[in-house]
């Protein structure tokens, strides 16, 4: 728990400082995609190069990846970063902080929509009045840089989309590794920035940049969008979930008040910004939604190559019928938990209910089977299924119909 903690803290100081960083790099110089190409392309080295030190593997690709990495890209990597940068060049960062912060809770509200709950149409009332507040407070500075309104448009589409890209990416793409589609989606993303750069010439810009602004960018790149997506594994919980939800927005505003009052420090600022940190602190507490790594698109349903599940089924066997409970799903099998040992080798029909009275059957061989040091009172027996009559290009197919009847995308 303690480990789980500190690596709560510190990949929420990494977090808060990303907004600022953005401000910094979009207020040094006027190229608007040169940046996002350096900064996609040294965050897919990391993550590709820590994903195969990590899983010992090189990211995969195939041709269903490819298109999650173009749909996720398109939305999360490329409108969402373009749109962010452009409007933190005239708003504070502490606004663009606010905005993205929020996301967790405009997720659940999608996720758990009752119209009838008056309380929680008012808590997203109050975090769109704190947004504003803040936004208010802070409008004569944003002024001297540009058009707020239109910068504040901007943030609220390029979040929108960044929501779209972590909405698809968790409900149509979560087959796929996070750290593969990660990788494939940021080397799409610094292709179509550079496509751009080129048609707008900024390549020319980039010899005009000195140390300063490389800094930041190799610290955007490498360390806050790289090491941020890899770092996803965090395990959550009740404490790190509080210190996630507390230094992230909290320290965003402190960095804009801190750092030559780029956020003014007012009543509205700080009003607004403590009642939007109230509320994510009150969500974190009842059924944390405040998984911060949404920022990074991943799934914390997988496990390695698997999707965790519980999935109720029966086997048939010698005229047997059992039941046991399907856990995970994996590339051409399945895990399960049973009653009873089954030799290895030996084939099954798998019966999996998929309700109004059909089921699915899948024969399946015992690959292997072992009793746990601590075993479950009802299914003591744990073991590994492989798909049989089943060829090999149909094998995501039927794992993503079944991860769906699992719902092994929810969160």
């Amino acid at each position: 728990m303690v480990i789980d903690i500190l690596l709560s803290l510190f990949l929420s100081l990494i977090l808060a400082t990303t907004w600022m960083v953005i401000a910094v790099l979009a207020r040094l110089d006027d190229a608007l995609f040169m940046p996002q190409v350096f900064r996609f392309l040294m965050a897919a080295l990391v993550v590709g190069s820590l994903g195969a030190f990590s899983t010992r593997r090189l990211p995969k690709i195939s041709l269903r990846l490819f298109h999650a990495a173009i749909t996720v890209s398109a939305l999360a990597y490329v409108l969402s970063p373009i749109l962010c940068f452009y409007a933190l060049r005239i708003l504070p960062s502490s606004v663009g902080a606010l905005a993205y912060v929020s996301i967790p809770l405009w997720f659940v509200a999608l996720a758990f929509y009752n119209p009838s709950t008056n309380r929680r149409i008012f808590e997203r009332f109050m975090v769109l009045a704190s947004i504003g507040v803040v936004f208010f407070g802070s409008f004569d500075e944003a002024a001297l840089r540009g058009d707020p309104w239109t910068a504040l448009l901007l943030l609220a589409v390029g979040v929108v989309c960044f929501m779209a890209g972590s909405w698809v990416s968790r409900r149509l793409f979560w087959l796929h590794s996070a750290l593969d589609l990660n990788f494939w989606a940021m080397l799409f993303a610094a292709g179509v920035h550079f496509v751009f750069a080129l048609a707008l010439g900024e390549q020319t810009q980039v010899f005009e940049w000195d140390r300063v602004y490389w800094g930041y960018l190799l610290f955007l790149g490498m360390v806050i969008t790289g090491l941020g997506a890899h770092l996803y594994r965090i395990k959550s919980g009740v404490l790190p979930s509080l210190v996630m939800t507390l230094v992230v927005p909290l320290g965003a505003v402190g960095l804009g008040i801190g750092l030559w009052f780029e956020t003014p420090l007012n009543v509205y600022t700080v009003g607004g910004a403590l009642v939007i940190i109230g509320i994510l602190v009150h969500h974190s507490l009842l059924n944390p939604p405040s998984r911060w790594m949404v920022m990074y698109l991943s799934n914390t349903k997988r496990q390695g190559d698997r999707l965790l599940c519980l999935l109720p089924a029966e086997f048939q066997w010698k005229e047997e019928v059992a039941k046991i409970q399907i856990t995970d799903i994996a590339f051409g099998g399945l895990g399960f938990r049973c009653q009873k040992e089954i030799p290895v080798g030996e084939t099954l029909m798998v019966s999996i209910p998929m309700g109004h009275m059909n089921r699915m059957l899948l024969e399946c061989k015992v690959a292997h089977i072992k009793q746990p040091s601590k075993p479950n009172r009802e299914f003591p027996w744990v073991g590994g299924l492989q798909f049989q009559t089943v060829s090999q290009s149909r094998w995501q197919s039927l794992i993503e119909f079944l991860a769906r009847v699992a719902n092994a995308e929810e969160e």
